[in-house]
């Protein structure tokens, strides 16, 4: 019987009580009675037995206390029963003469276990056992570094048995971890953690960060700006607790990309279902922000909230607008700085400038029902595409150049609704105001495709740029009138297609994290800058071609609640070059630039 014991303590201790009763269904654990003394750890023949069951030996913990379990011999308990088909009946005891007491060999410190008496039963095939179970707990005060921790049963007669485990302590690390970019460098600062001396700082420009391989600054506090780095890397990092010769496990990762200030304007509400905004910026290179989203009421009433902001010293003065009818946003800036809004409203879709100090709103065309998109060129004139609800459901373009509005149908949709993904269409003009380009997607199934209308040869004409479906399209048109395309579809990939002299080439930007809600801007040089979100990574990502090929810059880390239907991101350059995003990180309107 003295080898079925140590058996057992063995398993219990190495496998954990499930094991036992699966290995062996008819297992005397809690028998008592006969010559069933443990011999082994420490034991002098005893009519006791004790294990430890968690924590493990070595486990390491960031508290003040660590907590022991276990299971323990019961003298009084019956022994185990079994039987064919089901858990035979049996009653435990509710107390036990059996002692267990701790005491940590380190500090001195020692004290009582918590004990209980449960059933347990357990079946094997339809072969069932039921045994009483003595089991313990007991809450230990540990100090920094290794603890060890015995713990002894023991009965009235003298009879003993113990076991032991290390526990040991470090200091918990630090909390809320943030990083800040600014130029050549990133601001680190976080919470402190209790009965920390001092912190250590680590910093790496590539992923996964380990306190082996990244660079250690020690003896830091927060916050603490990390200089020297190199704008556009981005740069992870994690920040310890030490006290005394102890050190804690990293933090939680924090990062940030270098040259990129990011910060919050506005907040929408807790039932808000759909979002959208646009960006925009004046000569001074000031940016300007035209949001707006929607409040859902049960059952069935819906709110549209329509918003502009801009920057004034360093706050975000937000503007409540209109009430309007959809949750549509764009914005436009002229040569004399006025702020030009577009939305969808009653009657249809409304221009607004400000002059004078007040907002000056005007119908463009009242069957206008679905997405827009905004553009003005160097001559102050305004251009839209839009969906529109006429005899059939209408891509239309129209413009203010003789001083009054004037629309075309481009395109005819069948079978598609107004689908509010994201921003499904596009305009852009060229330099000379002569030329419109729009890329829009086209017709639900089965006339998929990314779809290219223009007047640059004098007249309008359309065509397929690519087939499949298309979810979301932004273009820019370069110095040469040349139109460049970004688009998401659904099958996760990010494309970029550019007509030059009248022949399309397609590249593929990124096909991992489903890249989803793009915005393009091209420069001087006719490079692409695009802002976008990175659904799998959850991820607003920065892409751009300076040297031909596509370098894929991570600027914040994205919350993404649903159902989010409009959730765009919107990209704007100064005349300094600088690029200004707008973004939604779950309700909150953001805006980053590395200005």
């Amino acid at each position: 019987m003295c080898h079925i014991h140590n058996t057992l303590k063995y398993l219990i201790h190495s496998l954990g009580l499930a094991a036992i009763f699966t290995i062996g269904v008819l297992s005397v654990i809690g028998s008592g009675g006969g010559d069933t003394g443990y011999e082994g750890d420490g034991s002098t023949g005893s009519y006791v037995w004790i294990s430890i069951r968690s924590p493990d030996d070595g486990t390491v913990v960031d508290t003040s206390s660590g907590y022991l379990s276990g299971w323990a011999s019961c003298p009084e308990c019956p022994p185990s029963e079994s039987a064919f088909g089901g858990c035979p009946p049996i009653s435990c005891p509710t107390s036990t003469s059996v002692i267990v007491s701790w005491i940590n060999q380190t500090t001195g410190t020692s004290g009582s276990a918590y004990q209980s008496i449960i059933k347990s039963c357990s079946c094997l095939l339809s072969q069932c056992a039921s045994s009483c179970i003595h089991q313990w707990s007991a809450s230990v005060p540990i100090e920094f570094g290794p603890n060890t921790i015995a713990v002894t049963a023991s009965n009235p007669d003298g009879s003993s048995d113990s076991d032991s485990t290390m526990i040991s302590r470090l200091p918990p690390p630090p909390e809320d971890v943030v990083a800040i970019a600014g130029h050549n460098e990133i601001t680190v600062s976080w919470s402190n953690a209790p009965e920390a001396i001092s912190y250590n700082l680590y910093w790496s420009a590539s992923k996964p960060i380990s306190k082996d391989t990244a660079n250690k600054i020690i003896g830091v506090t927060s916050p603490y700006t990390v200089t020297g780095l190199s704008d556009n890397i981005t740069y992870y990092f994690i920040v310890t607790a030490v006290t005394g010769e102890y050190e804690s496990y990293g933090s939680d990762i924090a990062w940030a990309t270098a040259g990129w200030f990011t910060e919050s304007v506005a907040e929408t509400l807790d039932t808000t279902e759909s979002r959208d905004a646009s960006i925009a910026v004046d000569s001074e290179g000031n940016p300007h922000i035209h949001y707006s989203y929607d409040e859902f009421i049960e059952p069935s009433t819906r709110y549209f909230h329509n918003h502009y902001t801009k920057k004034v010293a360093l706050s975000w003065i937000s503007v409540f607008y209109d009430r309007t009818s959809s949750v549509n946003a764009d914005i436009a800036i002229d040569s004399s700085d006025s702020v030009h809004l577009s939305y969808l409203d009653f009657p249809g879709l409304i221009h607004s400038v400000y002059i004078s100090n007040a907002w000056v709103p005007e119908a463009v065309d009242s069957e206008a029902w679905c997405n827009s998109s905004l553009a003005i060129d160097s001559a102050d004139k305004l251009h839209f595409t839009y969906r529109a609800s006429g005899t059939n459901e209408d891509l239309r373009y129209a413009n203010n150049i003789s001083g009054i509005w004037e629309s075309t149908t481009l395109d005819t949709f069948t079978n598609i609704g107004c689908i509010l993904s994201g921003r499904r269409l596009s305009i852009a003009v060229d330099e000379t105001g002569v030329a419109q380009h729009i890329a829009y997607a086209g017709n639900d199934y089965p006339e998929y495709g990314l779809k290219y209308a223009t007047n640059k040869g004098g007249y309008w004409s359309v065509e397929t740029v690519d087939d499949g479906y298309i979810e979301q399209v932004s273009i820019a048109v370069d110095q040469n009138s040349d139109a460049h395309i970004v688009y998401a579809d659904n099958i996760s990939q990010l494309r970029y297609a550019k007509n030059i002299s009248g022949s399309w080439s397609i590249e593929l930007i990124e096909s991992e994290g489903s890249p989803i809600h793009p915005s393009l801007v091209v420069d001087s040089g006719g490079r692409a800058h695009i802002s976008y979100y990175n659904n799998g990574d959850s991820e607003l990502r920065y892409a751009t071609n300076p040297s031909g090929i596509w370098q894929l810059i991570p600027i914040d880390t994205v919350e993404f609640i649903f159902p989010d239907l409009v959730a765009d991101t919107s990209i704007s350059m100064d005349s300094f070059g600088k690029i200004h995003i707008t973004y939604f990180n779950g309700g909150t309107l953001k805006y980053t630039s590395n200005k």
